[in-house]
């Protein structure tokens, strides 16, 4: 097993987990993933989901082992979708993943990007999520700090704790995607994201319900500091898809 020293750094403290920067022999750095319980998170997960219809759709969800995790991750990746593997499990369960320099959520990101920028990582992720749907891979929890961008405008998914499964899942993925990179982009994404959806096109999702979890997303924080005030921008949002989809099936 490869010796690790951890590197002095506050730690990266999530919902469900607390990550602690390690590093090899080689200089390689890594983030050690301790997870632990946090009840009111999945009952707020759980408020949330009936909140927005997805449980009333029969969508579940569920918290994922760090084996199960690990595993997901190897296996999306090796897929060729833009997914953080797990890099190493130790001899007591615990995940390693490679550590990011410079890296920014999507949320810090797409409020200083360029209009270039935000609609091509809008683009990106909407086409990897496509990638994934088609291959049999529902994310779930794509919120926007789950999502990293790296200095050169690319991104990678992380951190795949939750599992969501049952009808409307895919619908609850996109849903996700779209409300988030609409609360980091504003402006700047709502018309060309918009369009996107608007074209999707082999019954990759429902719209209407798409529309629907979206809409109530944006209920729900409606007095989010970060992403609140977006009620009205996810109207326009859907507005503008749902011209874009009756312009392509006339």
């Amino acid at each position: 097993m490869i010796g690790f020293a951890e590197i002095p750094h506050t730690p990266f403290t999530g919902a469900l987990n607390t990550n602690i920067l390690v590093e090899d022999g080689r200089g390689d750095r890594y983030l050690k993933r301790y997870p632990h319980s946090n009840r009111d998170v999945m009952d707020f997960i759980a408020q949330e989901q009936s909140f927005i219809g997805f449980t009333q759709q029969g969508g579940r969800f569920r918290r994922r082992t760090p084996e199960e995790q690990a595993g997901f991750t190897k296996a999306a990746a090796s897929h060729g979708l833009r997914v953080l593997p797990t890099a190493l499990t130790d001899r007591e369960g615990v995940n390693y993943h490679q550590f990011i320099p410079n890296a920014q959520t999507l949320d810090t990101y797409l409020p200083v990007a360029s209009t270039e920028n935000t609609q091509r990582i809008t683009l990106q992720i909407l086409e990897d999520l496509h990638a994934a749907h088609h291959k049999g891979f529902v994310y779930g929890d794509r919120w926007s700090e789950n999502i990293l961008v790296t200095p050169d405008h690319d991104f990678t998914h992380i951190d795949f704790d939750l599992e969501i499964y049952g009808s409307g899942a895919r619908e609850l993925d996109v849903a996700s995607i779209a409300f988030y990179t609409l609360c980091g982009g504003r402006d700047k994404a709502a018309s060309f994201l918009g369009t996107m959806l608007g074209r999707a096109t082999d019954g990759w999702f429902n719209m209407p319900l798409v529309e629907q979890f979206t809409t109530r997303l944006a209920v729900q924080f409606a007095d989010h500091p970060v992403y609140g005030n977006a009620v009205e921008d996810t109207v326009e949002l859907f507005s503008i898809a749902r011209s874009e989809e009756y312009a392509r099936k006339s």
